[in-house]
């Protein structure tokens, strides 16, 4: 402001100085003092026009306004006071409480301008500043997240109440009082205010702007891995409800480029919670010491108990959502859930988790279980809800085919991964055998046909893989190959039939 005053008053002196000398001579000195005077205004003018300039950059603006709702957002308001708030007098208290109310509006604030911001840009369809703005949203989450970790807010010593200002915000207003006491307690309620904002701007994203859902999808599971990384277990858990609904709403449309981008994202979000967990274990000595900021959270077992209860929880929801896409006839969903889920056994095998790898099957068992294994001939199953889709025959059999490649599994060892599953398979009829077979002969060597958002087809086996389907289909005993193989193949299985008979 003091700037603004200086350069006000000289360029009115100068102005002045020029109206009176117009159309009048004006002597060296004069011109000379009023040049400099011009020039000064000038000079005390560039800061104004710079900080004028940065409304041009919207995106600039809206940073600032996000770093400083996330600075004010862990700002440990009470780390100076040497009393428990029960032991201050009530004055204290109340100057606390007004402090709280103040410090919470501006990240009310902070969030709700970038939001506007963010929303307004996607009904435009302006990506560059959609994308800006859902980056934007994501980074205070994950900077709250970090920062308040490190501050150490959750300190059972001070409890954060959550003031009239959060209580009566739009997001808040109709939640229970024990979800917002769980807030309370955990510094919940920003976590809960940025991803409300997200999924609305998700909700008006889906199908009308889907570019704009890999984006919100991706920073759900950025989130999801720092509330891991960082062991902020009730962010993670929080971010994971909302990873559910995003997956729900474009299941029950039936938008399955949507479904599947964010599908892949959750993937990604449980591959990562299983990775924390097996570099935990790997690190862990005797002798190591803990990290003082894992205090909060529990000892070392407790911390691989609740990654690990993260991970079943997802693949549970994973199963749920399979179910009610094969329920309301969205085939297609049903069948890329599975094959992530059984993406996710081969990931934890590869890791060495044997307990999750086991509940993987698990969850496959007792989907399976849900629906009637097709036992007859071929009758248009595809519209069948009560039978298996082909596709998720497929990914049952193509995971088969990778556990006796890459893990040498015996269809002669009944305790194998490979053996399971020919035990959950074993009532498929000839006729979807050779169903089976045929489509992952037509695919060929081709790792993909078409463009997809993956880039893959998810129904691809390498060469490598499909060696090893066949020895899987011949634990089947009904099944033929000859009905099925090529003049040349025949030849050469009779050859191969003849040379071990000699």
């Amino acid at each position: 402001s003091r700037v603004s005053q200086l350069f006000f008053v000289s360029a009115s002196y100068g102005l002045i100085q020029g109206a009176m000398t117009a159309g009048a001579q004006v002597s060296a000195t004069g011109f000379t003092i009023l040049l400099i005077l011009f020039w000064l205004s000038f000079v005390l003018l560039m800061p104004y026009i710079a900080y004028l300039l940065r409304f041009l950059n919207a995106t600039k603006i809206f940073r600032d306004i996000g770093n400083e709702g996330v600075r004010i957002a862990v700002e440990p308001a009470t780390h100076q006071l040497p009393l428990t708030f029960e032991q201050m007098s009530a004055t204290a208290q109340q100057k606390l409480q007004d402090h709280l109310s103040d410090q919470q509006g501006v990240v009310l604030e902070s969030i709700d301008q970038i939001s506007g911001f963010t929303h307004g840009s996607l009904l435009l369809k302006d990506k560059y500043n959609a994308f800006h703005g859902v980056d934007l949203l994501c980074a205070f989450s994950t900077s709250f997240i970090v920062g308040a970790r490190a501050q150490k807010i959750r300190s059972n010593k001070f409890k954060l109440c959550i003031s009239e200002t959060v209580s009566t915000d739009t997001e808040f207003i109709s939640l229970s009082d024990g979800f917002v006491k769980e807030m309370e307690n955990s510094v919940l309620w920003v976590q809960w205010k940025v991803l409300r904002q997200l999924l609305k701007m998700f909700e008006a994203a889906l199908g009308d702007f889907n570019d704009a859902i890999l984006r919100i999808s991706r920073g759900f599971r950025h989130i999801e891995q720092t509330a891991i990384t960082e062991l902020d277990f009730a962010s993670a858990n929080l971010t994971m409800k909302f990873f559910n609904t995003i997956l729900q709403k474009c299941t029950m449309k039936k938008n399955n480029r949507a479904g599947d981008t964010v599908l892949l994202q959750y993937r990604f979000a449980l591959e990562f919670s299983v990775a924390a967990l097996s570099k935990r274990r790997k690190e862990e000595t005797p002798s190591s010491p803990q990290n003082p900021l894992d205090d909060d959270e529990g000892d070392d077992e407790d911390i691989k108990d609740r990654l690990q209860a993260l991970f079943l929880d997802g693949m549970g929801y994973l199963k749920h959502y399979a179910q009610i896409a094969l329920s309301i006839g969205n085939i297609w969903m049903c069948e890329h859930i599975i094959h992530d889920i059984c993406s996710l056994a081969i990931f934890t095998r590869h890791l060495g988790a044997k307990t999750l790898h086991f509940r993987v099957l698990d969850k496959l068992a007792s989907f399976i279980n849900t629906v009637q294994i097709p036992n007859h001939p071929i009758k248009n199953h595809h519209n069948d809800v009560n039978h298996l889709p082909r596709g998720v025959l497929r990914a049952l059999t193509k995971l088969a085919a990778i556990y006796i490649a890459e893990f040498d599994d015996s269809m002669n060892d009944q305790s194998s991964s490979a053996w399971r599953i020919y035990q959950l398979l074993k009532d498929l009829d000839n006729s979807h055998l050779r169903g089976i077979w045929l489509d992952f002969r037509m695919m060929g060597d081709q790792d993909f046909w078409e463009v997809t958002d993956r880039g893959t087809n998810v129904d691809g086996l390498s060469s490598f893989h499909k060696k090893e389907l066949r020895t899987f289909l011949k634990a089947f005993k009904k099944f033929d190959f000859a009905d099925i193989e090529t003049t040349t193949e025949t030849a050469q299985r009779l050859a191969g039939l003849k040379k071990k008979t000699t």
